[in-house]
């Protein structure tokens, strides 16, 4: 028996807001949102407060957050998928959902149309002038005069103070990395491979050794020739090997999550002891932390709060 979707039925108490990242919903929320929740799925949107993640709000408080780890939520759709299904069993009938910021790609456009169906607004609004596929949509898309958003440097300021605020309030974590599972890195994914099958393939000097199917992830903060490569390919039976500076994890945003995917705390990792295999993570959950979920994002932010950029899907 299949699952039954959330329930909406009072669709036309719900409003779909889109609008692309040149224009701001902010001054209209100001004027319009009243006593509604808001489902902000923009983890660019410093309004929210901590980035990185979407916020179902109420009276400007967030009740429910789901970590994306990413300025994009389209790095994470299913996350952000799952955090609308969750939070439409916690909102009120008057919920406002405000999209990301739209573009016209194949993955934006179904994407956008999927939380579309899950909401099942009775009111979809538009910035004007957007190129939507308004026949995919159960109303008419009414079209909204917007203000134009804060230029990219004043929107990273502003969310460089959320980060000082996260940063202000965390707490050192040594988080024992052989009790959690770790998400959204390939870390932790495959078999760890031990020293001694190590030397075998030439990678001694390696700090981390896996294998996951086909695939061999190697951590060194040491130049490893094209050789030594090809050695441990060959012997660990994979295709692909993918090489990676253990400076790579120094920054990166992460979560703490409960085995149910209930996101507790948010917080940057600061090193990771190799030999030890834990992770020092400034973090604002209160220590000792139980989680048993290690998300990590890839956007990196330095101990002043500075976005540092992110690295590629999967880079990791």
């Amino acid at each position: 028996m299949e699952a039954p979707c959330p329930d909406t039925a009072n669709p036309l108490a719900s409003t779909l807001l889109i609008a692309s990242a040149s224009r701001s919903w902010r001054p209209w929320l100001k004027e319009h949102l009243g006593d509604a929740d808001l489902l902000c799925l923009d983890p660019a949107d410093p309004a929210q407060g901590i980035p990185a993640r979407v916020c179902l709000l109420r009276e400007h408080k967030p009740v429910l957050w789901r970590f994306i780890g990413s300025l994009d939520p389209l790095r994470s759709p299913h996350v952000l998928i799952s955090a609308v299904h969750c939070a439409l069993t916690l909102a009120k009938k008057n919920l406002t959902a405000q999209l990301f910021p739209y573009r016209r790609s194949p993955l934006a456009l179904q994407t956008m149309l999927l939380v579309s169906q899950m909401v099942g607004p009775g009111r979809v609004l538009a910035e004007e002038g957007l190129d939507l596929p308004v026949q995919a949509f159960s109303g008419d898309v009414e079209p909204v005069s917007l203000a134009e958003a804060h230029s990219a440097p004043v929107q990273a300021a502003q969310r460089k103070a959320q980060w000082i605020r996260l940063l202000e309030v965390s707490q050192e974590h040594d988080l024992d990395l052989r009790s959690v599972a770790i998400e959204g890195s390939r870390l932790g994914a495959g078999h760890a491979i031990g020293p001694d099958e190590r030397a075998r393939m030439g990678l001694e000097d390696a700090l981390r050794v896996e294998r996951c199917g086909r695939s061999l992830l190697i951590v060194s903060d040491r130049e490893i020739d094209e050789r030594q490569v090809l050695r441990a390919q060959d012997l660990s039976h994979c295709d692909r090997a993918r090489l990676v500076s253990p400076a790579s994890y120094r920054g990166l945003t992460c979560s703490f999550s409960r085995v149910n995917g209930e996101d507790f705390g948010m917080g940057i990792i600061r090193s990771i002891d190799w030999e030890g295999w834990r992770a020092s993570v400034l973090g604002d959950a209160v220590p000792p932390a139980p989680a048993r979920i290690l998300r990590m994002g890839s956007l990196r932010v330095s101990d002043d709060g500075s976005e540092l950029g992110e690295l590629r899907p999967w880079q990791v």
